[in-house]
Formats: structure tokens, sequence, C-alpha cells
């Protein structure tokens, strides 16, 4: 087995899905949100960081730039790869654009190329010849638990 990867998934405002009601009632403060955002960037020290623009948000690339102040962990954005500010989104630092809805092995296949190309990549326990998985999901595109997650997004 590969070694698991830890992926954040937030929407423009960096709100977290399914955070809990204390964070979500708090959305009209952003700096509650991005508190808790910056928090559990923090104690969970992930791999990827995956922003949801589904919603052509016009201050996208501000949300990119915030979390650049902050973390260096690689950002993937979901959008509509056809929106003019996707090459904006990879100038303010963004490691790369998947489209929405999002397609599991894609999603797959964009993170570990993200992870090889920031060095990210973590050594495998077990076989060499190994891809690492991404929460169950192998290279082969074999859904674990981040498909469901991913579809009730």
């Amino acid at each position: 087995m590969g070694s698991a990867v830890t992926i954040i998934f937030a929407r423009e405002d960096l709100s977290i899905p399914g955070a809990p009601e204390s964070v979500v009632i708090s959305a009209d403060h952003p700096n509650v949100v991005q508190t808790h955002f910056f928090n559990l960037v923090s104690d969970s020290n992930p791999d990827v960081i995956v922003l949801d623009f589904s919603r052509a948000p016009p201050s996208g690339t501000d949300t990119i730039l915030t979390i650049r102040q902050r973390s260096a962990v690689p950002i993937l954005v979901a959008c509509d790869p056809r929106h003019p500010m996707t090459e904006d989104y990879r100038i303010a630092g963004a490691a790369d654009c998947i489209a929405v809805p999002i397609d599991i092995f894609a999603l797959n296949q964009t993170i570990l190329r993200i992870l090889r190309a920031t060095e990210r990549v973590m050594p495998l326990e077990s076989k060499p010849d190994e891809e690492p998985s991404v929460d169950g999901t192998d290279s082969r595109g074999q859904q674990g638990a981040l498909a469901s997650a991913v579809s009730s997004w």
C-alpha cells in the first residue's frame, strides 16, 4: 500500500465543506472562516489544498494570494477550464486547475503530478513500483473513500 496523501477541500471564501456548524454559521465573518481554514492547514499539514472555484468567483486570485502569503502547500483549483481566470489562478500561485465536475481519476492523476513536481511525494513503504494513493484511490482509478467525499461536494 502506498503512502497516504492529505488534502484539504475549501470553497472560494476558505470555508470547509462539511465543517462543524459553528464555523458554517460564521461564514458571514470572513476572519473566523479564514482562521478556521489556516488552523486546519497548520494542524493537518496537507499535501495539497483543493479550492472549489466552480462558481467562478471574482475574488479567486485574491483567495489564492491569501493562502500563498501564509502557506507553501500546493493549490489545485477546481473550475471551468474555459474560464478566462484560469491563467490568473496559476500566476497567483495555483499549481494547476482541474475541470468541474471533478472526475476522481483525473483528480488522482493531477494530485500525483503536483506532488511529483513539488517533490512532496513521500517514500513508499512497501512496493517501490506502486504509486501513492489519494485517500484510497490508486493510480488505476480504483475508488475509495475520496469518491464519496467528492461526489457530495
